[in-house]
C-alpha cells in the first residue's frame, strides 16, 4: 500500500458543501482503515478502487498538519497535508449545504467559516434583494438594509469556524424565507470592502 498524493492538497476545515478529499496511490483495496492525526475514524468510503478512495471531512477543530494514515491487509501508508482557513461561507449542515427549514423556538446553528482572527457579521433577511454600502461592503440580501438584522459580529476562532446560535421568535408565518449572509473584516490588513460569503437560505417550518 502506498499514499501518492491527496485531493485538494490543502483541504479547507470548513467547506461550502461536502469538503471531500480524495487519496491517490496504489493497492488501496480492500476494506482500508483509516486514522486522522493517530485517530481512528469510521468515514464512508467512495469513488472506491485500488488506486483511489475519497472521503468527506467532518468540520475540522484546528488548522495545520492533519496526518492521514491508512491500513489494509497490503500493510500501511501515511502522508500529512495542511489544514487551510475556508474561504468566506456560511451554511447549514455539518457535511453539505442544504436548504433548511426553521421551527419556531428551535435554536439554529449555522457553521459560519473565514479566516482566523478576522471579525464575522452575519446578516439575515427576508429579502433578495441587495443591500450596498460604496467602498464598504455589497450583500445580496437585504433590500437597501431595510429589511436587515445584524445577528452576529465575533472574531472567527483558530479552527477557522464557529457555530452562533439563532432562535426564530413566535409571529413568524409558516413559509417565511429567511437568507444568510455572512461578511469579514480582515484584521490583518484593516482593508475594505468587507469580504463576504455566498447566501444560504432557509424557510420558517
Amino acid at each position: 500500500i502506498a499514499i501518492n498524493s491527496v485531493t485538494p492538497a490543502a483541504p479547507p476545515s470548513l467547506a461550502d458543501g461536502p469538503n471531500m478529499i480524495t487519496i491517490h496511490g496504489c493497492n488501496l483495496a480492500p476494506t482500508t482503515t483509516l486514522k486522522l492525526n493517530g485517530v481512528t475514524t469510521t468515514v464512508s468510503w467512495t469513488n472506491v478502487s485500488s488506486h483511489t478512495r475519497s472521503f468527506v471531512l467532518p468540520p475540522w477543530p484546528q488548522l495545520g498538519p492533519l496526518a492521514i494514515e491508512l491500513t489494509n491487509a497490503n500493510g500501511t501508508a501515511s502522508t500529512t497535508v495542511p489544514i487551510v482557513a475556508p474561504a468566506p461561507l456560511i451554511r447549514f449542515g455539518a457535511t453539505a449545504a442544504t436548504l433548511t427549514s426553521f421551527i419556531v423556538g428551535v435554536p439554529a446553528q449555522p457553521y459560519v467559516g473565514g479566516a482566523a482572527g478576522d471579525v464575522a457579521f452575519v446578516a439575515i433577511s427576508g429579502s433578495l434583494q441587495p443591500s450596498y454600502a460604496p467602498g464598504i461592503v455589497d450583500l445580496a440580501i437585504g433590500n437597501g438594509f431595510f429589511d436587515f438584522f445584524l445577528a452576529t459580529a465575533q472574531p472567527v476562532p483558530a479552527q477557522g469556524w464557529f457555530q452562533p446560535t439563532y432562535v426564530f421568535a413566535p409571529g413568524l408565518p409558516a413559509g417565511t424565507p429567511l437568507h444568510f449572509q455572512a461578511a469579514f473584516f480582515h484584521t490583518s490588513t484593516g482593508l475594505l470592502p468587507l469580504a463576504v460569503s455566498p447566501v444560504t437560505s432557509g424557510v420558517i417550518f
